[in-house]
C-alpha cells in the first residue's frame, strides 16, 4: 500500500534536492494513472452491465425460461 503521507512529507525534509522530488513526483503520477484506470474500468463494467441487460432481455423473448435454466445447467459443468 502507498503512504501518501510519506510522499507529501518528502517535499519538507531539509535541503530535499530535485531528483527526489522527481522520483516523488513520478510515484505520484503512476497513482493518479491507476486512480483514472480504476474510474474508466468501472465505467466499462457499467456499459457491460448494461449491454447485458439488452442482450438477456432479447434472449428471454426468444427461448423458454426452462430452455435458459437447461443450458445454465450445462453450461455450470
Amino acid at each position: 500500500m502507498v503512504n501518501i503521507r510519506f510522499l507529501r512529507a518528502v517535499e519538507f525534509l531539509p535541503e530535499v534536492g530535485a531528483s527526489i522530488l522527481r522520483q516523488r513526483d513520478g510515484v505520484l503520477n503512476l497513482l493518479a494513472t491507476a486512480s483514472d484506470l480504476r474510474r474508466r474500468a468501472e465505467l466499462i463494467e457499467e456499459q457491460a452491465q448494461q449491454a447485458q441487460q439488452v442482450l438477456e432481455r432479447r434472449v428471454r423473448e426468444i427461448w423458454s425460461e426452462a430452455q435458459l435454466e437447461a443450458a445454465a445447467g450445462r453450461a455450470g459443468r
